[in-house]
């Protein structure tokens, strides 16, 4: 199930990522349509990834148990480092997006009737009203990369252990 869970969330995360980069560039900004599938998917595969770590605990002779709690250094100690290094890569990126987008306050409103925008009940542009989608686009989206990025790492992580379990008697199963 690990596997299926780090090939789904490489995946969804590629195309996150495509989708996040999308939204700097306003002609080929992606339609709304396209966010909620991303969001359903991201919170199974994170749960997953959640139960996957709390299961991966190192003991104190240095062997592999199952105990509540993440122990870092045993998430991370299985998986290539050119992995985990963009792995990191993809979460600092995506924190920076997270932390420097400020969307805007209120409510977004299109009338069709009178073809007008309004933000806050307030009439705007077409620009400053797209300007103000994108940014909540982008808080949406880098949020979810940094939840898929560490379900890919712990269900790679995982993947891995469960390769090598079967050559390495001092995992306890």
């Amino acid at each position: 199930m690990s596997l299926v869970v780090c090939i789904a969330g490489s995946v969804l995360l590629l195309v996150d990522l495509v989708l996040l980069a999308l939204t700097y560039m306003p002609a080929l900004a992606p339609v709304g349509a396209v966010f909620p599938p991303i969001f359903a998917a991201v919170f199974p595969l994170f749960l997953w990834a959640v139960i996957a770590a709390l299961r991966l605990r190192k003991s104190s002779d240095g062997t592999l148990v199952r105990r509540m709690g993440i122990d870092v250094d045993a998430l991370v100690s299985g998986v290539p480092r050119i992995a985990l290094g963009t792995i990191l890569a993809v979460v600092a990126a995506a924190v920076v997006i997270f932390v420097t987008t400020s969307p805007s306050s209120g409510q977004r409103q299109y009338d069709h009737a009178t073809h007008t925008y309004r933000l806050d009940n307030q009439i705007v542009d077409r620009s400053t009203y797209l300007t103000a989608i994108e940014s909540v686009n982008r808080l949406f989206l880098s949020g979810s990369a940094i939840f898929l990025a560490f379900s890919v790492l712990v269900t790679l992580n995982h993947c891995y252990r469960r390769r090598d379990r079967s050559n390495s008697p001092q995992l306890d199963r």
